[in-house]
């Protein structure tokens, strides 16, 4: 097929092409031709020999004029009947000037197309007609057009032959006797080149070259083939297209068969590039009653050499296996399976009639296949997660592993004693020997295998190979080759993750803390408040959701362990937390404000009981619960640290506690309260507030270990330790250097995120540079003051005058502010401080292209960033790599 918008070159082209050939080579003639060529006078014109002698290098740049007039193309727009006398000229003798490809292209470049809310103008109108007239004139199929006319071009030709058929006044041409196209031909003709256009763009990507398009049939294509069909726009969506194309299949139309014939080919070829080989063998076989098309034939025998050849009476048990897959009943195609697998090894052989067709078993691996993709792509929050995994998945991987099995192994086998001249089976794989389908099959089995469990249920079934051909050699290889493994143990920091990311976790214990921790879970706080389990409940098997209560389950516990009084406390807390509602509910009240005297009633409840509990009990209260009493214990030593009545040392921020913190510290108390303010009638000991918040404090770091709030929470108290006030404090630099750093690259990935410093809160940053000059960083210290606002820069140059003698060198280059540059040059070139490797260090990055005043604005920005990123990168490896102790 001709390539779309090269035209085939004429006889006088090609001669055309000699003479300027002659031109580069010794004597030659003008390459100017007068008058140029155009519809009025198409002769052409041999050029004059002006006897000039030129060398090779001397040769003039050969332009080739236009075989047209500009001027003479308005003579088709206003007088229809000479373009009409032109076709049939073309249609006699193709060679002609201007060619079929010159008069599209230049009728529907001048048509210019309109917008989505535009109506179309007139003349764009009337020049759309006339393409679609010359097209039906010359008799052209879809073939022709997207050999003749440009790719960019094709959809307003294609829009143009529409409005013609729908035109009663064919663009006002006023013409009789000429061409005409039903609208449902038409319309059958722009949906099939959509389709088509769609087929060639499933072959373009960002890898393609920009001058070939994948799976062209075009013997010459154009030097822009891919950008052409890219610049297309304004194409219906796919899916709307597939629906037309099968809606104006199934109807009985007028549109010609020949027509439909094609479009219901390119349909199945469409479904065949999209790897639907069973929409593109009922695309095409209809089509083949009564054709010898090989292309037809080819694109069958590839479907079925994928899916199978179909059977035309479906067997019982393939009929049994495709219901059971539709209804996703797993637990039932396990044995069909196993006993298809097992049949397979036995004769008869060649037309076996109690087996699984092998259409039904690749059908089957496709719908599992997309099972398990749906499972995995659907989120967290709409499903269920269970400590065990999903009982389908697993059984989905036991179904993957016996069609490996049928598809690398027993297939193979019996293509081996099949005799080769077999018809009923034309597609055979080619012949190799028993230890080569053994290793094949072996690599296909261990890409499969996920769990121990899998490989367990995979020694059982080959176990059951007891005869048969190769039946032996099959069960001892893979029992050779894929040895049983050990149950793997799981680590603590796996364990807590599971039970973070799990509703209902593995439960021990008694029945009552099974109660509990399935309504803690489940966010059932007012059944935990009312102390549902005193009435000893048991949970139904059958029912997952639902809580059965029982009269007489087990004797009463005449001493709950306190964990049960926790988990009471703890929902009567957080029915009060959830029940609040936002500041901005039409139905809040203003004037009420948070009720601070409630909420510190229910957390001095909650307090007593963790205290009173033995250690380790807050391992299994949910996330959420944890998040609200820490962020209220630490308000609430805030609030009396404010009104001084703390005994202990408070100083850190409340960011990372969140509103819940920050509204108990600094919420309004009613003013009729008799003891002033709430905190002042807390009657738990300080000491026990302190220590609860601790613990939920190292709770969350083990369980939420990627959540960036609590390790900048723990580097706050690292820095500013919770002490007695009468007590002097120990702070942990280093210790808390690791915090702001772990959690800064938790919040930036790692630093890799676009504007990541504006991520990091101000004040983290104001500790960070804090806790480095305590370490004797001062240079990485004043690195930091180059992100903060004009005002507290100087800062920056205070901490470089700290001690210029303990400077590093190493972080000179992650300075981008002159003034600083100038400081350090002017410390290190005194005679206290003297150093020339650092001045010269210095001098080199003041001269620095990238540090010019005059760059752009964005180009300062992303050279900040840049250096930002190096910095605490340079930072993470120092601080976050674990000490290495040598040794004598």
């Amino acid at each position: 097929m001709e390539c779309p918008g090269t035209p085939r070159p004429s006889d006088d082209d090609v001669q055309d092409i000699i003479d300027k050939r002659g031109l580069v080579f010794g004597l030659g003639g003008s390459t100017n031709r007068q008058p140029p060529p155009s519809p009025n006078s198409p002769a052409r014109p041999v050029p004059a020999a002006d006897r000039t002698y030129r060398s090779l290098f001397q040769q003039p740049a050969i332009e080739v004029q236009p075989a047209y007039a500009e001027n003479d193309w308005y003579d088709f727009l206003f007088l229809p009947a000479k373009l009409l006398a032109h076709t049939k000229a073309l249609k006699a003798n193709p060679t002609l000037t201007p060619t079929a490809h010159d008069v599209l292209t230049e009728l529907l470049r001048k048509a210019k197309p309109a917008g989505v809310d535009e109506p179309t103008k007139a003349r764009d109108h009337t020049l759309q007609c006339l393409a679609a007239l010359v097209v039906l004139q010359l008799e052209f199929t879809l073939e022709d057009i997207e050999a003749v006319v440009p790719t960019n071009l094709q959809k307003a030709l294609v829009d143009g032959l529409v409005k013609y058929a729908s035109d009663p006044r064919k663009g006002g041409l006023n013409l009789h006797d000429v061409a005409q196209i039903a609208i449902d031909d038409a319309m059958l003709l722009r949906n099939r080149w959509q389709l088509r256009v769609a087929i060639k763009k499933m072959h373009t990507s960002a890898l393609t070259v920009a001058n070939k398009l994948p799976l062209s049939d075009n013997a010459k294509p154009p030097p822009d083939e891919v950008e052409q069909l890219a610049s297309i726009s304004g194409l219906v969506p796919l899916d709307q297209l597939l629906d037309d194309i099968q809606a104006s299949l199934a109807l009985e139309s007028t549109a010609a068969a020949s027509l439909r014939r094609a479009l219901q080919m390119d349909l199945g070829v469409f479904y065949f590039h999209r790897r639907q080989f069973d929409e593109a063998v009922a695309c095409f076989e209809p089509l083949t009653a009564g054709s010898v098309d090989k292309t037809l034939l080819g694109y069958i025998r590839a479907c079925e050499s994928v899916v199978g050849a179909p059977k035309p009476p479906p067997s019982t048990a393939d009929a049994a296996v495709l219901t059971w897959s539709d209804h996703h009943e797993w637990a039932k195609l396990l044995p069909a399976l196993e006993q298809d697998n097992l049949r397979r090894l036995t004769p008869p052989q060649g037309n076996n009639t109690t087996v699984l067709s092998p259409r039904v078993r690749s059908q089957l691996e496709y719908k599992i296949k997309k099972f398990l993709a749906e499972e995995h792509q659907q989120p967290t929050q709409g499903r269920t997660i269970h400590a065990n995994e999903d009982e389908a998945v697993v059984a989905c991987r036991k179904l993957r592993l016996l069609n490996a099995i049928y598809q690398h192994i027993l297939l193979p086998l019996e293509d081996m004693s099949t005799p080769t001249t077999d018809p009923s089976r034309p597609h055979q794989l080619p012949r190799r020997s028993v230890p080569s389908i053994l290793s094949m099959g072996i690599c296909a089995l261990r890409r499969l295998l996920v769990t121990a469990d899998d490989v367990g249920y995979l020694h059982a079934h080959v176990g059951c190979f007891k005869e048969g051909m190769h039946a032996d050699a099959v069960a001892q290889r893979i029992r050779c080759d894929i040895p049983l493994r050990a149950p793997v143990g799981l680590s603590g920091g796996t364990l807590r993750q599971q039970r973070q990311y799990t509703p209902q976790p593995p439960i021990q214990g008694l029945d009552r803390y099974k109660v509990v921790q399935t309504l803690l879970y489940q966010e059932k706080w007012t059944d935990l408040k009312t102390k549902l389990w005193d009435t000893t409940i048991q949970i139904d098997s059958n029912t997952s959701d639902e809580i059965v209560p029982t009269a007489s389950l087990s004797p009463p516990q005449p001493h709950p362990p306190h964990g049960l009084d926790v988990a009471a406390a703890v929902g009567a807390l957080m029915e009060a937390i959830c029940g609040l509602p936002p500041p901005s509910a039409s139905g809040a009240s203003p004037e009420l404000g948070f009720p601070i005297k409630s909420v510190l009633t229910l957390l001095e409840a909650v307090i007593k009981q963790v205290v009173k509990s033995i250690d380790g009990v807050l391992d299994w209260l949910p996330v959420s619960a944890l998040h609200v009493v820490i962020s209220l214990t630490a308000g609430l030593l805030q609030r009396m640290y404010a009104l001084n009545l703390c005994e202990y040392r408070i100083s850190y921020d409340l960011t990372p506690y969140g509103d819940l913190a920050i509204l108990t510290a600094f919420a309004p108390s009613a003013t009729d309260l008799p003891c002033g303010d709430p905190a002042q009638s807390v009657k738990v000991p300080q000491a026990d507030v302190v220590h609860v918040h601790l613990t939920c404090l190292h709770a969350l770091l083990a369980r939420c270990p990627r959540d960036p709030r609590w390790h900048c929470a723990q580097a706050d108290i690292s820095v500013n330790p919770i002490v007695l006030q009468k007590l002097s404090s120990a702070a942990d630099f280093k210790a808390a250097v690791r915090s702001y750093l772990v959690a800064a690259s938790l919040a930036t990935n790692f630093f890799a995120d676009p504007e990541f410093a504006n991520v990091i809160d101000h004040g983290s940053l104001v500790r960070l540079s804090y806790c480095l000059v305590k370490l004797g960083a001062h240079v990485a210290a004043a690195v930091l003051y180059q992100t903060f606002p004009g005002d507290e820069i100087a800062y920056g140059l205070r901490i470089l005058h700290l001690s210029p003698g303990q400077h590093d060198p190493a972080f000179f280059q992650y300075i981008w502010e002159l003034s600083y540059l100038e400081t350090l040059v002017h410390l290190h070139a005194n005679t206290k401080h003297k150093n020339a490797r650092n001045v010269d260090i210095l001098t080199q990055l003041i001269q620095c292209p990238e540090l010019n005043a005059s760059n752009p604005v964005p180009s300062k920005k992303d050279m900040e960033q840049r250096i930002l990123r190096s910095y605490f990168r340079e930072l993470c490896r120092l601080y976050l790599v674990p000490e290495r102790v040598h040794y004598a």
